[in-house]
């Protein structure tokens, strides 16, 4: 009827204006335009600066106060030609939070800049892989005594989930789906290194985490 589509266009209509003056949208408070504004000039005046794991933290952040692109998308691109350059410290936790951000931010990335991003995903991986191989050799080839038990303590805390650079399982599936997102399309051995460092230690791998894997790879 004419009547409920009127009613729905008032509503659209009402949450637009409700989201230009910053009101509160769906349980969650919108920042003012202006400071919006302010946020975003002060991103891109810290990119030139920015360490790789900075910036994905910028940009994270960005998504989640709901920042938006700008009128000149230029900051979001220094900010991520920032933490490709220093890609090999982002780790899993700096990778997945460049790449939500990215995502959520809904730049629109060049080719070139899609192949860097898959590249970076990959080293990564393939450097925790090396890791923990290394780990593994010196466990299993450790020194006897006291040195012996030394290793074998430090070996399971160093995969325990404080190391920032490590993949956890939830950190595989968000980083598979913000690709997936983003129009990057991970290669067979990009998915089975994805699908190795989630599968890692089994018991920590949630059912959301998995459900998570599945559903992007579908």
């Amino acid at each position: 009827p004419a009547s409920g589509h009127a009613s729905s266009t008032s509503q659209q209509q009402q949450q637009q204006q409700q989201q230009a003056e910053g009101h509160s949208l769906g349980g969650r408070a919108a920042l003012p335009p202006p400071f919006r504004a302010e946020l975003v000039a002060l991103a891109a005046r810290c990119a030139p600066a920015a360490g790789a794991r900075q910036a994905a933290t910028i940009l994270w952040s960005a998504r989640a106060l709901g920042l938006g692109l700008g009128p000149d998308p230029g900051w979001v691109r220094a900010l991520l030609g920032a933490a490709l350059r220093g890609a090999p410290e982002l780790g899993g936790v700096g990778l997945s939070n460049l790449l939500y951000g990215l995502a959520g931010l809904e730049l629109q990335l060049e080719e070139g800049e899609r192949r860097r991003l898959l590249q970076a995903a990959g080293e990564l991986l393939a450097a925790q892989q090396q890791q923990q191989q290394q780990q593994q050799q010196e466990l299993e080839g450790g020194a006897d005594g006291a040195a012996g038990v030394q290793a074998s303590a430090a070996a399971p805390a160093a995969a325990a989930g404080g190391d920032a650079a490590a993949f956890e399982p939830h950190h595989v599936a968000s980083v598979l789906g913000s690709l997936l997102g983003l129009g990057c399309s991970p290669g067979p051995e990009l998915l089975r290194a994805m699908l190795a460092a989630a599968t890692r230690r089994p018991e920590q791998l949630q059912a959301r985490d998995a459900a998570l894997l599945l559903a992007h790879a579908a």
